[in-house]
């Protein structure tokens, strides 16, 4: 099973989200700000990440930052879900490894979830090939 953390300050959305993701198979946690997103990974390693950008005490691109930081989360694909534009964007986010950019007013909680399944695809180790002889 998948399992994503979903980083965003605006209940109703995470609510949307959290609810699209179980009802896909996908497990979530929540937290509002990157603060509590550090809290919830003592317990909770996830396969994917959707980040918020603009939250209340750590937002999301200093979260990224801190994040890439630890050895255990360097390959955990993260995925930008906010509603400022790319070009509005902090570079930051380019050099700290994001998976992808998700415009939340321009994409479906079905498309969401859909690239969220992509994007662990794509990230999926290789499956080992049995040695015929």
């Amino acid at each position: 099973m998948i399992k994503a953390l979903i980083v965003e300050d605006d209940q109703a959305i995470a609510e949307m989200y959290q609810m699209k993701c179980e009802l896909s198979g996908i497990a979530t946690k929540h937290a509002q700000n990157g603060l509590e997103a550090f809290a919830l990974l003592e317990d909770f390693a996830p396969d994917i990440v959707l980040l918020d950008l603009q939250m209340p005490e750590m937002g999301g691109a200093e979260f990224l930052t801190k994040f890439r930081q630890r050895p255990q989360y360097s390959a955990v694909p993260v995925l930008i879900l906010t509603n400022i534009g790319v070009e509005e964007s902090p570079p930051s986010l380019w050099k700290d490894g994001v998976s992808g950019f998700i415009v939340k007013a321009n994409c479906t909680p079905s498309e969401v979830i859909n690239m969220i399944k992509d994007t662990i695809e794509k990230n999926a180790p290789p499956l080992a090939q049995d040695n015929q002889y």
